[in-house]
């Protein structure tokens, strides 16, 4: 778990203004019994998959056909973008 919190630390100073941009928008979305640790997670994904190529990020969408919540979801359009 140390390990984790330092990499958190790490990523978050790196993490791009446009993730944090739309975190911050949809920070209204989410629950108010969410752990400060379970957000933090969800900026590191967001920031996993916008390293990676996703240019589309959203936070807590509706899983299709079912009731679930996706925290984060990406897409790319290319590849190799």
């Amino acid at each position: 778990m140390d390990l984790f919190l330092r990499v958190l630390r790490v990523l978050r100073i790196l993490l791009s203004p446009v993730i944090e941009k739309a975190y911050v928008r949809c920070r209204h979305l989410m629950s108010r019994s969410e752990t400060a640790l379970h957000s933090q997670l969800k900026q590191l994904a967001a920031c996993w998959a916008y390293e990676r190529g996703f240019r589309s990020l959203a936070f807590e969408v509706a899983a299709p056909r079912s009731s679930f919540r996706v925290d984060v979801a990406a897409y790319r359009a290319f590849r190799n973008a």
